[in-house]
């Protein structure tokens, strides 16, 4: 049985083991920062040098362009140095809080450093156009039943480039972000891959009429039929079905179906995505932030870690019971 609360204490009770670790790897990140100071010295140096040559006859203008450049260095050396030590250490803080705990699920492995592939997201074909780029965290692996399962945190994006003669324009933009697991079922006989993605309107992150165009534009590029489904009418309210076999897709969104994925998407209260290719089924769980996300230039608050934890222990039991819905319905 899951016990919320026990499993909360047992992650508080490791939060002075996550402290002292915060502390002795935050140490290498504050030196790294204090290298700007050199640069910030330097153009100190070069701007006194030119305000002192102000009434001479010497041009202090290179030495006040060279305090400029080196004013500039310092500030992008202790804006940007760091970074990756500094994600790095969030990663290797929630592991330490909660490894010792997760790696003891008796139906999941919990891998805190992978995530599924950009590969198993393009394969999916849920989100057009396809991403290129892909950060990851959190993998379960596991079994349902006699159903290989795995599930992840993800943020996927898509960078384009635009050249415009000599001028190179480059954009990224959020493909999906959130949760991404599937399904394996080798002995499925469900044919043809479907598509089942959430109605526009409803569903663009904002009103505005452009993300509606985008989303359109985006819907367009999917290489599948639209299939009309019969069945629960909110479902095709909510949901557009594409797919390369329309008696695939009909004989897969049976009744029981259509009703576990509203009532995933119901309960989750976000976007739900859901795939079924070459013998998998995917789910997308769209997620605006990130999970069990802690400041580690801070000392670590027993009340954050508890509230960040009952979150993700929250989330992770939603999921887990979301995966058991799919696969009894296509088992």
């Amino acid at each position: 049985m899951f016990d919320l609360n026990a499993h909360i204490q047992e992650i508080e009770q490791l939060i002075p083991k996550a402290e002292k670790l915060r502390k002795r790897k935050l140490i290498p990140y504050y030196l790294l920062k204090s290298l700007a100071l050199i640069p910030l010295a330097i153009a100190l140096l070069f701007a006194y040098i030119a305000l002192s040559n102000l009434d001479s006859k010497a041009i202090p203008i290179p030495t006040g362009v060279a305090a400029f450049i080196f004013f500039i260095g310092a500030i992008v050396l202790f804006s940007r140095a760091g970074r990756n030590r500094l994600d790095r250490l969030r990663s290797e803080v929630k592991e330490a809080l909660l490894l010792p705990l997760l790696g003891q699920h008796p139906h999941f492995e919990y891998r805190p450093k992978n995530s599924l592939t950009l590969d198993d997201l393009r394969r999916a074909g849920l989100f057009q156009p396809p991403p290129n780029i892909l950060k990851g965290e959190d993998l379960f692996v596991g079994q349902i039943g006699k159903f290989p399962v795995d599930f992840s945190e993800i943020e996927a994006k898509r960078r384009t480039e635009n050249r415009s003669g000599n001028k190179k324009k480059v954009n990224i933009s959020v493909v999906f972000k959130g949760i991404f697991g599937r399904i394996r079922l080798p002995n499925s006989s469900q044919i043809g891959s479907t598509l089942v993605i959430p109605q526009l309107i409803k569903n663009s992150q904002n009103s505005k009429w452009f993300s509606w165009v985008n989303d359109a534009l985006s819907l367009l590029q999917i290489k599948q039929k639209h299939i009309e489904i019969e069945g629960l009418p909110e479902f095709s309210e909510r949901y557009a079905v594409y797919g390369d076999s329309p008696e695939g897709s009909r004989k897969l969104l049976r009744l029981d179906l259509q009703q576990v994925l509203l009532d995933i998407a119901a309960r989750w209260e976000r976007p739900v995505y859901f795939a079924f290719v070459d013998q998998t089924a995917y789910l997308g769980l769209s997620h605006k932030g990130k999970r069990f996300e802690l400041s580690v230039r801070q000392p670590l608050s027993a009340e954050t870690v508890r509230q960040e934890a009952k979150v993700f222990l929250q989330e992770f039991q939603e999921i887990e019971h979301y995966m058991e819905l799919l696969a009894q319905q296509l088992s």
